[in-house]
């Protein structure tokens, strides 16, 4: 009281003025904001179905496929939108970890509603994570699987095509090159520097593997290794385009002037068409006339060797997740792998295996991909496909001294 008669003269507010309600119905916003969806809540619960002008209306199912809906685009909107100003889209997504930790915050605030309005929150979130793992979601608009697979495939692992990454084994991610780091603009004031660790390292994969799950890990090997196949079949035309030099150094591996002459010819013949011939090419860099076979081969062959490697890190990733969170699985399907089976028996658990994380001697998805494309590019007979795989290996042996005399080749230990 003393506190009121000492603001009125005064005609000012002393600390803990806001806390003294003059009745007991609620004096804030927030406040009655928070009453009135309680009682909206608890009104609906009490009723499992409304009969209006001849309709049944669900209460509940509405609020779940509301929820869903909204869930999906909320994590679509993050993704892409700046923080601070939600017009500008970012140039590249938000990291793994940071979609994690959003969809963790969405979680929590789920959980609030939960106790006002109960409802199955577990198939809710199953449901939309579910759907993010696929290609469309339920309204046909871009998943995260799709978002990410687009991202990784064609912009982080062109850079890596193009040198401006390094793949980085004792870091098991990939890395800037320190003689070409690429700057990029997120929309801020200050240009940023692009960091490939941001994206590749054990903790974004391994959120990256809990967002999309396996089935969304899947996704992206698919894509992954149809690219692999594609540039096997690129190797294949251009060992077929030069049958008979390579056939050459095939049966002159002990004449090293002979060798010496292919591998000259190899590097100076500028006629390479094969480079642009595949309609779908997406992943080749150097495709240009004027390239020789030699350093389009070699181009090819790293690639392959950078994807591979990122679909390595991917599925250590998804082992370590599932390791976690179904432990007793993961065990028995190891001791599945190491147990004295042929490697016939090993092959018809592939999948499962992929599913897992695991990886088995024979990678049954590759060979099917490039089986695949051999049939449609008429290496349907085994003989001529055998032929064609020993010339490439011959084509590859014979370019290595000229990969070694690469800079980029050459071992930096700050670079480790």
């Amino acid at each position: 009281m003393f506190a009121l008669e000492f603001q009125g003269k005064n005609e000012m507010k002393m600390p803990g003025f806001e806390s003294i309600r003059q009745s007991g119905q609620p004096i804030s916003s927030i406040d009655s904001n928070n009453l009135y969806l309680g009682e909206l809540c608890q009104a609906l619960a009490t009723t499992k179905e409304l009969n209006i002008s001849g309709h049944i209306f669900v209460p509940r199912e509405f609020l779940f496929h509301q929820l869903e809906k909204y869930l999906n685009t909320s994590l679509l909107r993050y993704i892409h939108l700046n923080n601070e100003q939600q017009q500008q889209p970012l140039e590249c997504p938000r990291r793994p970890s940071e979609m994690l930790a959003f969809l963790s915050a969405q979680l929590n605030a789920l959980q609030h509603l939960d106790i006002f309005y109960n409802f199955d929150l577990t198939r809710l979130f199953n449901d939309t994570l579910l759907q993010q793992s696929q290609r469309e979601d339920a309204q046909g608009n871009e998943t995260l699987a799709e978002i990410y697979s687009k991202w990784y495939l064609e912009v982080l692992l062109r850079k890596a095509s193009t040198c401006h990454l390094l793949y980085s084994e004792h870091m098991q991610s990939f890395v800037n090159n320190p003689s070409l780091d690429t700057p990029i603009n997120n929309n801020n004031s200050s240009t940023q520097l692009f960091r490939a660790e941001r994206f590749t390292d054990s903790r974004e994969l391994r959120s990256l593997s809990q967002i999309i799950g396996p089935f969304g890990i899947k996704f992206m090997e698919e894509k992954l290794v149809w690219h692999i196949a594609s540039q096997i079949t690129e190797l294949f035309k251009i060992v077929r385009e030069h049958n008979e030099q390579l056939h050459i150094a095939r049966v002159n591996y002990d004449k090293p002037e002979k060798l010496k002459e292919i591998v000259t010819s190899l590097s100076t013949s500028l006629d390479s068409p094969s480079g642009s011939g595949h309609k779908n090419e997406k992943r080749s860099t150097n495709t240009t006339h004027g390239i020789s076979p030699l350093d389009s081969m070699l181009q090819r062959v790293i690639i392959i060797g950078e994807i591979c490697a990122f679909r390595d890190m991917l599925f250590s990733a998804l082992n370590d997740v599932l390791k976690q969170r179904a432990p007793f699985l993961i065990n028995s399907l190891s001791s599945l792998i190491n147990s004295p089976l042929d490697e016939l028996q090993k092959i018809n658990i592939g999948e499962a295996c992929a599913a897992s994380g695991f990886k088995l001697d024979v990678d049954l998805a590759l060979a099917n991909a490039i089986k695949q494309q051999a049939n449609t590019n008429g290496l349907d007979d085994p003989n001529e496909h055998y032929k064609i795989s020993c010339l490439l290996i011959v084509f590859i042996a014979i370019s290595l001294p000229h990969l070694a005399l690469n800079p980029q080749s050459c071992y930096k230990a700050y670079q480790k």
